[in-house]
């Protein structure tokens, strides 16, 4: 600890509390899970909002490159199959020209959350019947088995709300091993909004079930979807669209930086 007083640093991580050493850390469980990837993209965001990587890191990297070419692909390529088409062949072209291996499994958000994951003013009655409406969507397409959901609300009765993540916004999820079959999200808006019992943002509208089968596949989108939730001119709309359609098209023109970047300006 007093070898890090003497350092010149912008974030420690920590697996133990720090605090009578009079540092500014982040406390993190031994194995990183989702609540920790979280706290560390709060932290970063709190650091800088707008560009949490590096500007010069960003322009030559193959990531950097397609954050910048992304708006303009959903610019101008109006179809969201012909977008994520282009979208993931540039991927991967320009990965290989920069010698790079795409990450696996990296998929934006709007790719998983397509029309067919979406439903629109359900009728829920309890947090566990919206928890069952929403994973119901994965289960009947086969990315999860019943067990999963149980394995969630059970959490949910152990643990509190802890995947209530955003006002008005969860994201139940289970762990590796409990019946998730496929990587995939799907997206509940609720008639009502019903109470989960967080104190801090209760009640909730939507719920966005996350089936993962790995521990980094799920990063991107998750990241993604964390980012978004911190705008509420993005809430609003989704809170605002008719259609599952219309909800695809908005998350993918907030997640290309189209609507994002013209509010900004």
């Amino acid at each position: 600890a007093d070898t890090l007083k003497n350092t010149d640093l912008d974030l420690i991580l920590s697996t133990v509390s720090l605090k009578d050493y009079g540092l500014d850390f982040l406390q993190v469980s031994p194995f990183l899970d989702d609540a920790d990837y979280l706290k560390i993209c709060k932290y970063l965001d709190s650091i800088d909002p707008i560009q949490s990587v590096p500007p010069v890191a960003k322009q030559y990297t193959s990531a950097g490159l397609m954050q910048r070419l992304r708006p303009l692909v959903a610019e101008y390529v109006a179809e969201a199959p012909k977008a994520a088409a282009l979208d993931a062949g540039m991927t991967k072209a320009i990965a290989a020209y920069f010698g790079e291996t795409p990450r696996r499994g990296a998929a934006p958000l709007y790719q998983l959350l397509t029309p067919d994951k979406i439903r629109l003013n359900a009728e829920c009655f309890s947090r566990e019947d919206a928890v069952r409406q929403s994973a119901g969507i994965l289960l009947e397409q086969g990315y999860i088995t019943r067990r999963y959901i149980e394995a969630i609300l059970e959490n949910l009765k152990e643990n509190g709300p802890y995947f209530v993540l955003s006002p008005g916004f969860a994201v139940p999820h289970a762990g590796l091993g409990n019946g998730s079959r496929k990587m995939g999200m799907s997206l509940l808006r609720l008639k009502r909004p019903v109470p989960f019992g967080s104190a801090e943002f209760d009640p909730v509208e939507f719920v966005c079930c996350l089936s993962a089968v790995d521990s980094d596949s799920h990063l991107k989108a998750f990241f993604d979807l964390v980012n978004l939730l911190r705008m509420e001119p993005f809430k609003q709309k989704l809170h605002d669209s008719e259609t599952p359609e219309e909800v695809n098209e908005i998350i993918r023109r907030y997640e290309s930086g189209i609507d994002r970047n013209r509010e900004r300006s």
